[in-house]
């Protein structure tokens, strides 16, 4: 990352690479790019022009450095003089760690500043959005912002998410936000938070109208309450699971199953809710072949490798969902970005019986399946894992095998995969398991040598 010359680009490629999205020599490469092609073009622009980040990627990314202008600007107000020595601003991130940034001359850090955190300041309160009043801004990152509403009509709490002005004028955006919309309006469940409306008001004003939720995600429930219960777990993970089924019998696929994304109300219902990754096949792909998509410390293995994902995927985030409730801890946290994207931390998982070996063998055995590293050794569906975890709670037979991965040695124990498992389609390309040979390889390589060379002698034979 030497390379990188100005502080916002550098604290950019160091979140980047923090969470593991991108690697030193990448940085460097698209650093040389700007310096002698587009000096004036933020590394983050660059990185998403040649597609090694994607949109959601740098709008976290550019989120993080507003909050850590935020810190900053918090610490600094404490004083009435700026320190003659501020030493250093300490920034977490999520899933634990941090990273200290050394001030810069006179005490500051360059990074992107966003819009007043002020909601006072927001134009859009007390305006009214498909028939919705808009009362207070209650969330917000680099692609949308959230408030809290009152539907004049119904009568009732709505939450409206609003896109920013920068992703408004951005057309992928706007799709990918439409899609989500249409994608969560045609699912019902109970477990799923609901959609009510979708609309644009004067051409850039795109905004989906939502159910309220009172109550808290997840996270936030398992930071406030530490390990929950085998059974209280079990029932949320079924919660969850349900729909999940759902979105998949529409053919979606979450892609973003995490603790934030799941909602706890105030009497204890279970919500699912931002499909805004979610992968939609019944319409035109938006993601390039080998994007990496969703939360690396609950991502599949196959995110990224495969043309087509399915439900499975979701499976495996569930799962590092579930052994979060039971442990405590995410599983994935001691591991970099690098290791997760690679798939070593996807074998090197910790046995949840380690740090607490009163969890029960049968848990054990269902989330060792979940979390298998192959797909076409978990669970099927979410019919299946379903009827499972069903199976869990009523003492009943699993199908769930005694040996999970964690018994086995190595990653060798993978079994074949059997002919009508899935779509052909599904295990096209990437998995290096399924790269051709290096005799074929190197055969290919020569042939292609050999023609070359042809049409060098065909053409001085003409001259």
């Amino acid at each position: 990352m030497n390379a990188v010359v100005s502080e916002s680009d550098r604290l950019f490629a160091q979140i980047a690479l923090k969470w593991g999205w991108t690697t030193d020599e990448v940085i460097n490469n698209a650093s040389h790019v700007q310096q002698h092609k587009d000096p004036g073009k933020p590394l983050s622009q660059i990185l998403l022009e040649y597609e090694v980040l994607t949109e959601e990627q740098v709008g976290h990314i550019l989120q993080r450095q507003r909050e850590i202008a935020q810190q900053r600007m918090q610490a600094s107000a404490r004083f009435h003089n700026p320190p003659v020595n501020p030493g250093v601003v300490r920034a977490t991130f999520p899933g634990g760690g941090g990273l200290d940034f050394a001030a810069g001359k006179g005490g500051g850090v360059a990074v992107a500043m966003g819009p007043s955190p002020n909601p006072d300041a927001d134009p859009l309160i007390g305006q009214t959005l498909g028939g919705c009043l808009i009362q207070a801004k209650i969330g917000g990152g680099a692609m949308a912002n959230v408030y809290l509403a009152r539907h004049e009509t119904l009568r009732r709490d709505v939450v409206v998410k609003v896109l920013t002005r920068e992703s408004a004028s951005k057309e992928r955006t706007v799709r990918r936000f439409f899609r989500e919309a249409r994608a969560a309006a045609r699912m019902e469940h109970p477990n799923l938070v609901m959609v009510h409306d979708v609309g644009t008001r004067d051409e850039s004003t795109h905004y989906m109208v939502m159910q309220y939720v009172d109550g808290e995600d997840l996270e936030k429930f398992v930071q406030r309450r530490g390990r929950v219960g085998f059974e209280e777990a079990t029932r949320i993970v079924i919660s969850v699971a349900q729909a999940l089924a759902v979105a998949h019998a529409s053919q979606v696929v979450h892609r973003d199953v995490k603790a934030e994304n799941i909602l706890i109300t105030q009497d204890g219902k279970v919500k699912l809710t931002d499909f805004g990754l979610a992968k939609d096949y019944t319409v035109e792909s938006m993601t390039y072949e080998g994007a990496f998509v969703g939360t690396p410390l609950y991502m599949a293995h196959e995110i990224g490798r495969i043309e087509r994902i399915d439900g499975r995927a979701d499976i495996f985030s569930l799962g590092m969902v579930f052994y979060y409730l039971v442990t405590g801890t995410q599983g994935f946290r001691e591991f970099t970005g690098i290791e997760i994207l690679k798939g070593e931390a996807h074998t090197r998982l910790r046995d949840p019986r380690e740090p607490f070996p009163e969890i029960p063998s049968r848990v054990r055995r269902v989330l060792g399946m979940m979390l298998e590293k192959h797909r076409d050794q978990r669970y099927p569906d979410c019919e299946a894992l379903i009827r499972e975890l069903e199976a869990l709670l009523r003492d009943l037979p699993l199908t769930a095998p005694e040996e999970t991965f964690w018994d086995r040695d190595t990653d060798s124990g993978r079994l074949p995969e059997q002919a009508g498992d899935a779509p052909s389609d599904v295990f096209a390309v990437s998995d290096p398991e399924d790269m051709a040979s290096p005799a074929l390889v190197l055969a290919v390589a020569v042939a292609i040598v050999l023609v070359f060379v042809l049409i060098i002698v065909f053409l001085l034979l003409l001259m």
